[in-house]
């Protein structure tokens, strides 16, 4: 615990640990698991967006959310209820790999939405397609609060969100409107939730640890 925050630990072991049978640990499996699945997948799409937002002065306000946002809702909605289901089963490895498809479905919508180029368009189509990618960061960062529950929470806290998501969202989103971003709050800016784990890191802890 002293090495790397609980939040990593919670995500490498849900995803590894073994249910029915043995499972190898080393160090380079757990900055591949680490690095892959939280610095260059969800920790990236939260900087992303994130950032991106607060440099528009964006603020969350559910009255302005348009047609994209809605679309996005409607194409994770499934996902993030798939995330449900195996959590309830006690799936964990199962439950990690819906959360990965949450992740990649929100990177897709980033992908579409493109703000960046919509606010070129006007300035309408820009806040639109901005809207739709905090939907998809909303449900993102829903998708893993079970498993990553102090960067989820900061997360929505950057949303504008007054506490976690069964404080701020009713519980777990299951329309439309409850991945709507919706108090009125300023956009803020994450920190790095998940700084990358290069080789040398991998080798330290390798000698430290045996």
């Amino acid at each position: 615990m002293d090495e790397f925050p609980a939040d990593c630990w919670r995500w490498w072991l849900t995803a590894n640990a073994p249910e029915g049978s043995d499972s190898d640990f080393s160090f380079a499996r757990f900055a591949e698991g680490c690095n892959s699945d939280l610095a260059d997948n969800f920790g990236n799409l939260a900087n992303r967006v994130l950032s991106f937002a607060a440099s528009k002065g964006a603020k969350a306000d559910a009255d302005a959310d348009g047609e994209s946002s809605r679309r996005a809702a409607e194409r994770l909605l499934p996902l993030l209820s798939a995330v449900e289901e195996h959590h309830l089963a006690l799936e964990t490895r199962k439950a990690a790999d819906a959360v990965r498809r949450v992740w990649s479905e929100a990177n897709r919508i980033v992908a579409e939405a493109a703000p960046w180029a919509a606010f070129k368009r006007s300035e309408a189509d820009g806040l639109d397609a901005l809207r739709a990618c905090l939907t998809a960061l909303k449900a993102a960062a829903a998708a893993c609060s079970a498993i990553l529950p102090e960067s989820s929470e900061t997360v929505l806290h950057c949303l504008g969100e007054t506490g976690c998501l069964g404080e701020a969202g009713g519980g777990w989103p299951r329309k439309a409107e409850d991945l709507s971003v919706s108090n009125g709050s300023s956009i803020s800016r994450a920190p790095i939730l998940f700084p990358k784990i290069d080789a040398a890191r991998i080798a330290e802890l390798e000698a430290k640890y045996g």
